[in-house]
């Protein structure tokens, strides 16, 4: 496990083997975005009953 908070043993060895500085998490700007992938049916019966909003 990694000493780093939120990354992965492979992930944070990685970056650090190239050099690269990881950054605090607080420090990083976010999008505000998340993208959620859902089975087809789901997505269909959630298309259908969720209000449309702009």
């Amino acid at each position: 496990m990694s000493s780093r908070p939120g990354l992965s043993g492979a992930a944070a060895g990685r970056r650090t083997q190239q050099g690269e500085q990881v950054p605090p998490f607080a420090e990083r700007s976010y999008s505000g975005k998340f993208n959620l992938r859902v089975g087809e049916s789901l997505h269909r019966e959630l298309a259908i009953t969720l209000p449309r909003t702009a």
